[in-house]
């Protein structure tokens, strides 16, 4: 891009969590993932039904342990 006069900047952060210890125990993620499935109303938790807080726990289980520290 630079020979048409364009200037290009990439920025990717990284996995803070994990840097941070953003959900450090799994019982901190249990009770995040609860406190938002919560504060849903009930027709968002139909529309996405209980199954999802157990897919998100795990993915945030998952996303923290990934990552440099």
């Amino acid at each position: 891009m630079q020979p048409f006069g364009v200037k290009v900047c990439l920025i990717e952060p990284g996995n803070y969590a994990n840097g941070t210890s953003l959900f450090a125990m799994d019982d901190v993620v249990d009770r995040e993932v609860m406190s938002m499935w919560n504060n849903l109303s009930d027709e968002l938790k139909a529309d996405y039904g209980e199954d999802f807080c157990r897919k998100v726990k795990g993915f945030m289980k998952n996303f923290r342990r990934k990552g440099v520290s």
